[in-house]
């Protein structure tokens, strides 16, 4: 595919006005390229993404005046999220302004969200169910799961000075207030006379420089650099156990897109939340999960996950994670969002083939998806 490029506003760090700037920038910026493109190529079908909603006036306009169809792939629910972000007067005018923009959705002839419970609060600003499909994020599970690489696992180690008796708790992922990586350092701290462990934070975000500041004084904890793409198997098996801490403020939507690959590698899974949550719900007994900004709790869950299970219950666990990754892989979720996008460039009513948060893989027949002028699988 060609990637089109497009100016917009940042600057470090990204807080209060600066937030919505961003968005507004690039959706300025990027509207006489995506007029341009679909008047000239006239499309039968354009898709958009959110965030950012802000970018989705030009595309659909565009699209009306060719007759294209329009989809909205909705991976983070923008505006609601900005309701509430500021007292008194500005609280009540970003959550006016939130209001405004989510009503952009209902010009879509299809929308595809990522959870049931990100279907529900959709419906609740007008858009009409039958439009809302649900499918969450993907991962090639298989990968995840075939991706020990020894030779890797020995570099890291060697990299972040980790003993080879001692087992590896990791937190993989972006550093940021959503996954509340000061509490993973707490519970660190409440850690530190395991001589036989070491947590390893792998990843960048805007936190890391506090995560680091916080840990300066703890010898169990190690900090990677955000590693490329193609490491990231090799990574998820090089855990014993992986952790996830979340913010409350954030849970209860959708389910983390690192979520699956966690599960994939078949390795206990230590997670922040409430249990009647999406997530909670999706992940039932798969999963320890503990009381959200409750340090010792979390230090007490990854204890008992590092506390080895007779070999029945340790093959039931992997087993049970397995199940629930193939819920999250790539050639199930994304041949379901195919045929929604096909469908409705088609002009037809979509089948009801989702996903639901509760459900439990059986059995997975591969599937390809099969394209004109293309004869090798995906």
């Amino acid at each position: 595919m060609t990637i089109w490029r497009c100016p917009l506003v940042l600057r470090r760090p990204m807080r209060g006005a600066w937030r919505l700037l961003a968005p507004l920038s690039f959706a300025i910026g990027s509207a006489p390229l995506v007029i341009w493109r679909i008047l000239r190529d006239r499309p039968s079908l354009v898709v958009c993404v959110e965030p950012t909603l802000l970018a989705a006036p030009a595309a659909v306009a565009a699209a009306r005046l060719v007759r294209a169809s329009c989809v909205l792939h909705v991976h983070d629910l923008e505006p609601e999220a900005a309701v509430g972000a500021g007292n008194g007067w500005a609280g009540r005018y970003v959550g006016a302004l939130a209001e405004r923009v989510a009503r952009l959705r209902r010009h879509f002839d299809g929308v595809v969200t990522l959870s049931p419970a990100m279907g529900r609060e959709l419906a609740r600003h007008g858009l009409a169910s039958s439009r809302i499909h649900l499918w969450p994020n993907w991962i090639d599970v298989r990968r995840i799961a075939r991706g020990h690489d020894p030779a890797r696992a020995d570099a890291w180690r060697r990299e972040a000075g980790i003993g080879d008796g001692q087992r590896i708790v990791l937190c993989a992922g972006s550093i940021n207030r959503k996954h509340a990586p000061l509490l993973l350092a707490n519970a660190a701290r409440l850690l530190r006379h395991r001589d036989d462990l070491v947590v390893v934070i792998a990843g960048d975000g805007p936190l890391r420089a506090d995560l680091a500041a916080e840990a300066a004084d703890l010898a169990n904890v190690r900090l990677l650099p955000l590693q490329p793409e193609e490491a990231l198997p090799a990574l998820l098996q090089f855990a014993d156990v992986h952790v996830m801490p979340q913010d409350p403020a954030w849970d209860g939507l959708a389910l983390p897109s690192r979520l699956a690959g966690m599960l994939a590698s078949g390795k206990p899974v230590v997670i922040t939340g409430n249990a009647d949550t999406e997530l909670g719900k999706f992940l039932g007994a798969t999963a320890r999960m503990c009381r959200p900004h409750d340090a010792a709790a979390l230090a007490a869950a990854i204890a008992q996950a590092l506390t080895p299970d007779c070999p029945v219950q340790a093959r039931r666990g992997r087993d049970a994670r397995w199940r629930k990754a193939l819920l999250l892989d790539r050639r199930r979720c994304l041949n379901g969002v195919v045929d929604v996008l096909e469908a409705v460039a088609a002009r037809q009513k979509p089948g009801r083939r989702e996903w639901a948060s509760g459900a439990t893989a059986r059995v997975v027949r591969p599937q390809m998806i099969v394209k004109p002028g293309r004869t090798d699988a995906p």
